[in-house]
């Protein structure tokens, strides 16, 4: 049921349908957390959906502790080379970046292409996005580079 409750908060994501968005991802966060604990990728996985709502709907601070949740479950479950913490380190590069507070933005951006150049090669789509937003902190670029 939760993996159910979770496609459809991720429907209405995409719709922009943010509450209805919120509502069922909420839903799928409850059963996961009755369901394996705290420390499950599922779980992680709906603290990243819930940042990337909040992120939406401008509420950057509230993003940003979600996105925390998810990375440090990602962090303890599989340590910092893994596709799903550069996820979470990207996500929060953003949200610093659209908070306008670029110096933590590019930290974050350049801990993700660390890893990620590790775990791909460096014409990974991932590698050359990072690369380029990287390149628009540097240049003084736009505040929201990558909605």
């Amino acid at each position: 049921m939760a993996i159910d409750y979770s496609n459809l908060g991720a429907i209405y994501h995409d719709q922009g349908n943010l509450g209805q968005a919120e509502e069922y991802i909420n839903k799928a966060l409850a059963i996961d957390l009755r369901l394996f604990g705290e420390h499950h990728s599922t779980v992680a996985t709906n603290y990243n959906n819930l940042g990337l709502i909040y992120k939406k709907q401008g509420n950057l601070d509230k993003a940003a502790v979600y996105i925390n949740k998810a990375l440090a479950i990602d962090l303890k479950l599989f340590g910092e080379n893994h596709h799903t913490v550069v996820r979470d380190y990207n996500n929060l590069g953003q949200i610093y970046q659209d908070q306008g507070n670029l110096e933590k933005a590019a930290k974050y951006f350049k801990k993700t292409l660390e890893i990620a150049l590790k775990l791909f090669n460096e014409n990974h789509p991932i590698v050359t996005m990072l690369v380029n937003k990287l390149k628009t902190i540097s240049q003084g670029g736009a505040k929201k580079f990558y909605d």
